[in-house]
């Protein structure tokens, strides 16, 4: 994991335990980047469970959740998982509108869906892990 990639309050993984990036975290990976040290962060995957986690019903190899009453949220779990974002409910069963999704956008690790969250809503995706 990079320091330009991870904000405070995101998760990953050390040790085989979870944990959440602080400050300190993000100036120890600023620190290792600049003597090409290694520091042990890894990037938690998306899977059924972290996103069951996250709060979203899994049905299949689809996840999805309804942000706020209005932002919609479809994600394909298969080989790449890839998230579907639009307001409107019925593009997720008429076909998707350019203007209004955000289509196929690749998303692999859980710090990427939290920033991705934070930036849409300016709120905290919360993880119960």
């Amino acid at each position: 994991m990079k320091s330009n990639e991870i904000r405070i309050g995101n998760y990953y993984l050390q040790d085989g335990e979870y944990r959440k990036v602080d400050a300190n975290t993000i100036l120890d990976t600023m620190q290792h980047e600049t003597t090409n040290k290694c520091n042990k962060i890894t990037p938690i995957p998306i899977t059924k469970e972290i996103l069951e986690k996250c709060g979203f019903e899994i049905n299949n190899n689809q996840a999805k959740t309804i942000i706020d009453d209005w932002l919609y949220v479809m994600i394909d779990i298969d080989k790449e998982v890839k998230i579907t974002i639009s307001t409107n409910i019925n593009d997720f069963t008429e076909g998707l509108h350019p203007v209004i999704s955000i289509l196929h956008l690749p998303i692999a690790f859980l710090h990427e869906l939290q920033n991705l969250y934070f930036t849409l809503t300016g709120k905290e995706l919360e993880v119960k892990l």
